[in-house]
């Protein structure tokens, strides 16, 4: 069947750079020695046996992206898709195996910093067929960690982000680009 995830094309700096990306999925059966995911899946029944669930994750696969750049990956859908029912949306994030000169800094092969570089991953909804009408989130990649991988829970309410255009300082005519600063999970600040 294939995935349905597609990459934009790299700009010419990120293609001068040498910069790669590769789309891949991760999932607890087949990718069982390196991928653990954020929560226990669960069991399902085949019969009279017992089977663990597979979990998947898109995985996105780059190397030598230049600082202050972007790649991007989406999914198209036929028919248009109303999530409001849903009330939130929940999804994770995770880094895994990214070092300093993956992330665009000339330091080869030293440990990525969430604190300090400026790697972010972003995800972005409710576009218009143009692309210029959308919600986005945006933080920066967690880290991994020496016990393993380190998901961050993204729990995003849908009506908190249509109340942002009720703020009194809500731009009230295009070009419309409102940032609303807030926390991450498990951080004060």
């Amino acid at each position: 069947m294939g995935s349905r995830w597609f990459a934009n094309n790299l700009d010419s700096t990120a293609v001068k750079a040498g910069t790669t990306l590769t789309i891949n999925s991760v999932n607890t059966i087949d990718n069982a020695d390196i991928y653990h995911p954020p929560f226990d899946p669960g069991q399902s029944r085949n019969g009279n046996q017992e089977v663990t669930r597979r979990e998947q994750s898109l995985a996105l696969e780059f190397t030598s992206l230049p600082p202050r750049d972007t790649m991007e990956v989406y999914k198209t859908f036929s028919l248009d898709e109303d999530y409001s029912r849903y009330g939130k949306l929940d999804f994770y994030a995770a880094g895994f195996k990214i070092d300093s000169s993956t992330a665009g800094h000339p330091c080869a092969n030293q440990c990525y910093d969430s604190q300090t570089d400026s790697l972010f991953f972003f995800v972005r909804f409710a576009s218009d067929e143009r692309g210029t009408n959308y919600y986005e989130y945006r933080a920066p990649v967690p880290a991994i960690l020496p016990s393993g991988l380190n998901w961050r829970e993204v729990l995003l309410t849908l009506t908190d982000l249509s109340n942002l255009k009720l703020q009194p300082d809500f731009p009230k005519a295009p070009p419309i680009l409102y940032r609303a600063p807030g926390k991450l999970p498990g951080r004060s600040t």
